[in-house]
């Protein structure tokens, strides 16, 4: 009989336990994500987007070659308390110097040698 009444006391333990932490720490949990990560989008070049579903940290907009998507992604990979991190970035092609277009101007006319389309 004590036995059987020990382990209702546990289980309704466990249970009030859980339905406290989903209602309160789960909000709190989600606005600290929500805080660490809109610091670490207003860093970016371009100025991401970073959005917060639960633990889910979702990067939206635009990142400044792939130093940049690197870095700002193991950033947010480093962020406590984050589940999973969803990609959405355009990451912009880097332009080397040097680049296989050239533009000369020859008296008046203006010659544009290199690709097709530069």
């Amino acid at each position: 009989m004590r036995l059987g009444v020990g382990l209702g006391v546990l289980g309704l333990g466990v249970v009030a336990l859980g339905w406290w932490a989903r209602a309160h720490y789960a909000p709190y949990m989600q606005d600290v994500v929500t805080a660490q990560s809109q610091v670490l989008a207003m860093a970016s070049v371009h100025g991401v987007q970073a959005s917060v579903a639960g633990r889910d940290i979702t990067v939206t907009g635009i990142v400044d070659g792939p130093a940049e998507h690197q870095a700002l992604f193991s950033a947010f990979d480093a962020v406590r308390g984050r589940r999973v991190v969803h990609d959405r970035t355009v990451v912009l092609p880097l332009i080397e110097r040097g680049s296989p277009c050239r533009v000369s101007s020859h008296r008046i006319a203006v010659v544009v040698e290199g690709l097709p389309r530069c």
